[in-house]
């Protein structure tokens, strides 16, 4: 195990090397702050980025499933807001199922407390991919999710093996139940078992037809155990499918490392029913419409969409940064767009630190585009002797994987010279695996961004930096 831990640490810096350069530089050619690109060009561009986006989600489904077979993957319940959730889910995928006429919903039922205490970004986690399987896999119809407390409709196989686990201390215990409910193509039966495991789809056309790894099931299946849940599936060929993610309302402690499969048959069904009877309690979250500039069309829309759906943006806005304010609302309306972030810099020097000259000249053009003067230095020594020749640098970002003198022991050296002590130095890694960011940090570094590295989050940090956080 500890040698394909490395292997695909390893293997994730060989290919988030150059996918950095490529989506920097595709999103600055997309922006087009010059406007000399006509706009089949800023969309082949923004092509060339979504392109890019789906292949780094790629890369970290594959990370993430190793992580959850390592029993490296973390878990950190928070008290979130249902409603801000809920405005999360709205934002992302109403314009998708717009985009191909299906009618979507969301409906809570008014018996949920106000908050949930569960990881709120794996619990996002899960939802997007449920969700954006229900859209991809519906041509007409409808997509919806239903929020709502679970009594007797939870299949007692799925009972009984949170009682195993630990996550329920009582047999009668409340669940909250995230149903995606679609019209869609269906499942068999008899493929039911097949489509959470690593790699396996329903039928073996539907990778052709439809795309994807058929890894997305098999990590949120495994997600849902760490957060002390299961996932349960009900579907009818051509009829559609419900996918339910049970959690407990009131978890008594997240098991570490998940728990046994479910016996044969226990974990899906092809009966559906389980939620009609609840449904006439649900109370639907009133969203504002779209308004005409949301309705996005052709290749370039599509892939913005789908990266959305995918959660591949770094600098997405997840619900819980937004404040508690909202918690008693439950008549939030759909955010509008956020205008893009400026940022105010004046000429200040950046040394970057990198071996690989395509991130060099893809972080160049966003910073120098920015109005700061880049520094370079293609190895750690190197990085050292030009920070001592410009001792007015105002931020390092510091690659990890270089030859000769790595990140960690290059920023160790410059937090032992008195003169840079309070220097700010940003980690820029493709290794993406647990203890990186910690490894990072120990070493002397102020802050973490993993490629490949987002354009706005990383002058986001900076800033913060810089203006002394």
């Amino acid at each position: 195990m500890r040698y394909k831990s490395e292997f695909l640490a390893n293997m994730s810096h060989e290919l988030r090397t150059p996918l950095n350069s490529l989506l920097i530089l595709a999103k600055l050619l997309a922006d087009n702050a010059e406007g000399n690109l006509s706009p089949k060009q800023v969309e082949f561009a923004e092509t060339i980025h979504g392109a890019g986006s789906d292949l780094l989600q790629l890369i970290n489904d594959i990370l993430d499933l190793s992580k959850v077979e390592a029993g490296k993957m973390d878990v950190s319940p928070t008290r979130i807001a249902l409603v801000q959730l809920v405005d999360y889910v709205e934002a992302t995928f109403r314009p998708l199922t717009a985009e191909k006429g299906l009618d979507f919903s969301v409906r809570v039922s008014p018996e949920l407390p106000a908050t949930l205490h569960t990881d709120e970004q794996r619990l996002l986690q899960v939802l997007r991919n449920l969700l954006s399987n229900a859209v991809k896999f519906t041509d007409s119809g409808a997509v919806e999710l239903v929020i709502r407390p679970a009594h007797a409709d939870v299949p007692h196989a799925i009972r009984e093996q949170l009682l195993e686990a630990g996550s329920l201390r009582d047999a009668d215990a409340d669940l909250i139940a995230f149903s995606v409910t679609d019209t869609g193509i269906g499942i068999a039966a008899s493929k039911m078992r097949v489509i959470f495991e690593a790699f396996k789809q329903a039928d073996g056309t539907t990778s052709r037809k439809y795309g994807g790894t058929g890894l997305g099931l098999s990590i949120s299946r495994e997600i849902a155990r760490l957060l002390g849940g299961e996932i349960h599936a009900a579907s009818e060929p051509g009829r559609g499918s419900t996918f339910t993610l049970y959690l407990p309302l009131h978890p008594s402690e997240l098991p570490p490392q998940g728990y046994p499969q479910l016996p044969p048959g226990g974990e899906a069904s092809a009966e559906g029913g389980a939620l009609d009877g609840a449904r006439q309690d649900l109370v639907p979250h009133e969203t504002a419409p779209l308004t005409p500039g949301e309705s996005q069309t052709g290749t370039a829309g599509l892939f913005r969409r789908r990266r959305k759906t995918l959660g591949a943006e770094p600098a997405a806005t997840l619900p819980g940064q937004q404040g508690e304010a909202q918690q008693d609302s439950w008549a939030a309306q759909e955010p509008e767009p956020t205008p893009a972030r400026t940022f105010h810099f004046g000429g200040e020097k950046v040394l970057i630190v990198d071996d690989d000259v395509r991130n060099v000249f893809a972080l160049t053009s966003v910073l120098e585009q920015h109005g700061l003067s880049v520094l370079y230095a293609e190895n750690g020594r190197e990085g050292i002797e030009v920070l001592e020749q410009h001792e007015d640098t105002a931020v390092v970002l510091m690659d990890i994987m270089m030859p000769e003198m790595d990140g960690y022991a290059t920023t160790s050296a410059i937090r032992r010279m008195p003169q840079f002590a309070g220097l700010p130095i940003i980690a820029l890694t493709a290794k993406a695996m647990k203890g990186d960011r910690e490894k990072a940090i120990e070493s002397g570094a102020s802050d973490y961004v993993t490629k490949p590295v987002d354009p706005d989050h990383l002058l986001s940090v900076m800033e913060q930096w810089m203006r002394g956080k």
